[in-house]
């Protein structure tokens, strides 16, 4: 199936608290007038988004051609090699979900990339270290650390992997959003030194969440877990303003769920 969107610059906005129209963003890069075929249509020059989620596209090559890109989405395509398009300086959102993209150390060259969505895609965690211009992020790594994160200063981060068993790379970080989905994680000691607003936290295998009531300036917690959850109910230095629990019902006595809810204004619980 081929699904493919296209659009121009955005028209003029106008300002709220006045009459006259706001400034005008800056002005298209100077490009061929000519269209740009790519998945099955033709592009205009001019274009600043495109999106194609055609598993028989193989490369990105044309894209080079169109200068003033910058929302570029390539879910589920058959892609491998990203080089072509780090022509298109105003790059700032990348999506290439579930394609065959190892490598993402070329994206080094986008300085005004600030989403990469690369979840389901093979990469290689490592490749991913140079990218500190980058602010969200989503990987499914196949490795078993994050260590190639330490360098990154993000506010958004998500990790969907059945490998990765240890996340000491996440100490002393601050975050604004946090999803980590580690069917494999034991060990959440490192969290107890990261601040961060809202965390998703999915593993099964979990030990002890007692270092969940250390995080700073946490306030949405989701969680899905095995884990004894006695601990989270001592609450009197740590309430959250929404708490969501997805366990077993063998885990949750009455007494404990009564002890819960006062840890939170908010409380959701579901049986695992």
């Amino acid at each position: 199936m081929k699904y493919l969107t296209v659009s121009s610059m955005a028209l003029v906005g106008f300002c709220l608290a006045c009459d006259r129209p706001a400034p005008p963003s800056a002005p298209p890069v100077d490009a061929s007038t000519a269209a740009v075929e790519f998945c099955g249509h033709a592009v205009a020059p001019d274009a600043t988004r495109v999106e194609c989620n055609d598993r028989s596209l193989v490369s990105v090559e044309p894209l080079a051609a169109l200068l003033n890109l910058e929302t570029v989405i390539l879910d589920h395509t058959h892609i491998t090699d990203l080089e072509p398009i780090v022509a298109c300086k105003r790059i700032s959102k990348l999506s290439i979900r579930d394609t065959q993209v190892v490598d993402v150390s070329a994206l080094h060259a986008l300085p005004k990339l600030e989403t990469l969505n690369a979840s389901g895609a093979p990469i290689d965690i490592a490749t991913v270290a140079a990218l500190t211009q980058v602010a969200y992020l989503e990987l499914s790594p196949s490795g078993d650390n994050l260590d190639a994160l330490a360098g990154l200063d993000l506010y958004s981060l998500t990790i969907d992997s059945d490998t990765v068993t240890d996340i000491t790379a996440l100490s002393d970080k601050v975050f604004g959003l946090m999803t980590l989905e580690l069917p494999q994680l034991q060990d959440i000691s490192a969290l107890a030194s990261v601040k961060v607003s809202f965390l998703t936290l999915r593993a099964a295998q979990l030990v002890d969440v007692s270092p969940l009531l250390k995080i700073e300036g946490l306030e949405r917690l989701e969680l899905v877990t095995q884990a004894n959850l006695e601990p989270l109910a001592r609450c009197e230095y740590q309430t959250f303003e929404y708490l969501s629990l997805v366990v077993p019902t063998a885990n949750v006595s009455e007494e404990l769920r009564l002890d819960l809810l006062t840890c939170a204004e908010y409380f959701m619980f579901y049986e695992l």
